[in-house]
């Protein structure tokens, strides 16, 4: 798989101010993200999204949640395509206690 093609999850929060909280937050926690521009597929509107890989969605997801911030929607990335997680699915992540080869965790995403 080239690297325009590796998978991650994208976090949308409702406003630049949850985000930038959320930014601040997840440099605390010490979790792996990036801080990206809201993908025109996602959302025509400019904004700022979070982007993780998907053996980190849950503990970003949860970490999000436990501060009190909405998440508006959740979508699983791979190149240009992009996959919207409802919530209260299940998400099968790679258990980072596991490492690099270790075995599969299924989480709920919830968000609201």
């Amino acid at each position: 798989m080239s690297p325009a093609e590796k998978d991650t999850v994208i976090f949308i929060l409702p406003s630049i101010h949850h985000v930038l909280r959320g930014e601040k937050l997840l440099i605390q926690k010490k979790l792996p993200f990036d801080l990206i521009p809201v993908p025109k597929e996602v959302n025509p509107d400019c904004g700022m999204a979070l982007e993780t890989s998907p053996n980190m969605a849950s503990a970003l997801n949860d970490a999000l949640v436990e501060a009190g911030l909405p998440v508006e929607a959740v979508f699983r990335r791979r190149g240009r395509d992009f996959i919207k997680i409802e919530s209260g699915t299940w998400l099968k992540i790679q258990d980072p206690t596991q490492g690099l080869h270790g075995g599969l965790k299924v989480r709920r995403v919830a968000f609201e």
